[in-house]
């Protein structure tokens, strides 16, 4: 009985062992595969490599993401997208954690690649309708609707996420609808929402940049920035003066901004103002131009700053 007891002690612990070995190696593999996953450069990968992830066992990755849909986007990336397609089915098929619906919008950016716009659309909007504050599953969809000239329908969609004020998710928006400007019918609404943006994502250049080419187009945006770059340098070179007629003529480039932009413009301008007025003739302390409770007026069209302004705070 006892010899019995043994073989199966022996058998169970084979097999733990053999458990534990594949869940380390792909565990090991994860490290390098999760990282190369936001990144389309690195997913450029010889097929060898490709063949060795680990995708059966576990299926999931730590991150709760389908193992075999991640090959399937290698493939994608490595232009195979008939073996990509193959790994999306059998996880479809296998319905690994279908919640998160990341198989069918890569599905859909597979089709999309095929150009099978009509498939890609199918499961771009399943995967938008599963999990619609997910930026990839909207990216997916914003992008079939262009190109099915459904272009108001991107903000319509858009209308229903917004609220959760996910970066990602407006930054998506606003590069997708900046493409169709010229074609949607309520183009305010694009305009506000990227008045909207720079408010709610101040610190993000990317999203701020885009905002501003919706608003004022590429040309009047890149020769603003131009010259907020040079006031910049001004500034750091000690040139307060030029420094300042400079964010002037930048600003005089845009006719609507937003609070956080212009905030932003009217510390640049009071700064080289006060350093230029103030600081080098007084020795003013420069930390009491930047105290919280600077009370930021609407004077940015004329820079009638004084330095009393100052003295008063």
């Amino acid at each position: 009985m006892n010899r019995y007891i043994n073989i199966i002690f022996v058998l169970v612990a084979i097999l733990c062992l053999y458990s534990s070995i594949r869940v380390y190696k792909s565990y090991r593999q994860q490290f390098y595969v999760l990282a190369d996953f936001n990144n389309p450069v690195a997913q450029v990968k010889p097929d060898s490599y490709i063949n060795s992830i680990e995708a059966d066992y576990p299926n999931l990755s730590l991150t709760s993401l389908p193992l075999k849909s991640i090959k399937g986007n290698y493939y994608l990336f490595n232009d195979s997208i008939s073996k990509g397609l193959r790994f999306i089915n059998q996880t479809i098929a296998e319905k690994s954690n279908p919640f998160i619906m990341f198989p069918e919008a890569t599905k859909a950016k597979l089709y999309f690649a095929m150009g099978q716009i009509d498939s890609a659309h199918y499961y771009s909007r399943k995967a938008f309708k599963g999990l619609p504050r997910n930026p990839f599953h909207f990216a997916e969809f914003s992008r079939t609707l262009g190109i099915k000239k459904e272009y108001d329908s991107i903000s319509y969609h858009f209308e229903r996420i917004k609220d959760s004020y996910d970066g990602q998710v407006w930054q998506v928006y606003l590069a997708s609808i900046y493409n169709y400007l010229d074609d949607i019918n309520d183009l305010e609404y694009a305009k506000d929402r990227a008045l909207e943006a720079m408010t709610y994502f101040s610190n993000s250049e990317q999203i701020r940049l885009v905002s501003l080419y919706i608003l004022y187009g590429q040309e009047i945006t890149k020769n603003s920035l131009d010259l907020e770059q040079k006031a910049y340098k001004d500034f750091q070179d000690e040139n307060y003066s030029s420094a300042l007629e400079k964010y002037k003529d930048a600003d005089k480039l845009f006719t609507k901004m937003s609070d956080a932009e212009y905030e932003k413009r009217f510390i640049n301008a009071k700064t080289c103002h006060l350093w230029n007025e103030v600081l080098r003739s007084q020795g003013i302390d420069k930390n009491k131009i930047f105290h919280k409770d600077s009370p930021y007026e609407r004077i940015i069209e004329t820079y009638n700053l004084d330095a009393k302004l100052i003295e008063n705070e």
